[in-house]
C-alpha cells in the first residue's frame, strides 16, 4: 500500500479513487475504514438518490468530535482529511466506492504518523549537559562523543560517529 506520512498533531490527506470508469456511471456510496479487517466505517458519503452528487457525510465514532475528519468529494483525487492526527492514527485504511452501474472498487492506504521527542538532551562524554551549539574545548586529536538523550516520542535508536 502506498505510504502516507505525518507528524502527530498535524494534518493528514489520504487519497481516494472515486471516479467511475464509464462516464455514464455515477458514485452512490463510499465507505472509509480503518485497520486491517474493520467492518464499521470511519467516514461515509451517502450519494443515493442525490442529483448533486455531493451526498450526505456521516463521520464515525473514531472521531467522536465530528470535526477532525472531513472528505472532499470534489477533490482529484478525493481526499480525507484527518486534523489533528493523533498517534492512534496510525495505520492502515481502506476507501470503498460502489457505483451505481460499475464494480466497486477498493483502495488501500497506510498512515504513518511520527511521534517526535517531547525533550532532547544532548551530553558530552562527562556526562555535562550541551546548552549551546558549540562544545569543548577540547584538546586537537581528542575524541570526543556525544550523547543524545531523548524523551517520549516513538524510540528509534541511531547511533552516528563522526570523526574530525
Amino acid at each position: 500500500y502506498p505510504d502516507y506520512k505525518t507528524v502527530s498533531g498535524g494534518r493528514a490527506e489520504l487519497p481516494c479513487n472515486v471516479t467511475p470508469v464509464s462516464v455514464d456511471d455515477s458514485v452512490t456510496l463510499i465507505l472509509w475504514y480503518r485497520g486491517n479487517g474493520s467492518r464499521t466505517p470511519i467516514y461515509t458519503v451517502d450519494a443515493r438518490g442525490d442529483a448533486s452528487n455531493n451526498g450526505t457525510h456521516f463521520v464515525g465514532d473514531v472521531f467522536s468530535d465530528g470535526r477532525r475528519a472531513t472528505f472532499n468529494v470534489s477533490a482529484r483525487p478525493a481526499l480525507l482529511t484527518i486534523d489533528p492526527v493523533t498517534e492512534g492514527d496510525g495505520m492502515e485504511y481502506r476507501c470503498r466506492v460502489d457505483f451505481r452501474w460499475g464494480r466497486t472498487m477498493n483502495s488501500h492506504v497506510f498512515l504513518n504518523v511520527i511521534v517526535p521527542p517531547r525533550s532532547v538532551i544532548i551530553q558530552d562524554m562527562n556526562g555535562t549537559v550541551i546548552r549551546d551549539t558549540v562544545i569543548g574545548p577540547y584538546d586537537q586529536d581528542m575524541d570526543v562523543m556525544l550523547t543524545c538523550l531523548a524523551e517520549g516520542g516513538i524510540r528509534r535508536q541511531t547511533y552516528l560517529q563522526i570523526n574530525y
